[in-house]
């Protein structure tokens, strides 16, 4: 049982890292070619709304992490 759960959080931290390096890449993307404005909070902001996609599609840990990082920076 401990094994599946070690290799369930080395899929999800793997999931976490490309959901952040895609968002970060688009973003990265629309200042270069869009000459849109850099943007942290915008960047976060679409990161989180597409945890809760995740989430609504089964990823519920992602979305314990969302809701946990919510708390924390209110």
């Amino acid at each position: 049982m401990e094994e599946r759960s070690s290799a369930y959080s080395k899929r999800f931290a793997k999931g976490v890292q490309l959901l952040v390096a895609w968002e970060t890449w688009k973003h990265r993307n629309s200042c270069i070619f869009e000459h849109a404005r850099p943007s942290i909070p915008d960047l976060l902001r679409v990161i989180a709304d597409e945890c809760s996609f995740w989430g609504l599609a089964g990823a519920s840990k992602l979305q314990e992490l969302l809701a946990r990082s919510l708390s924390l920076a209110a």
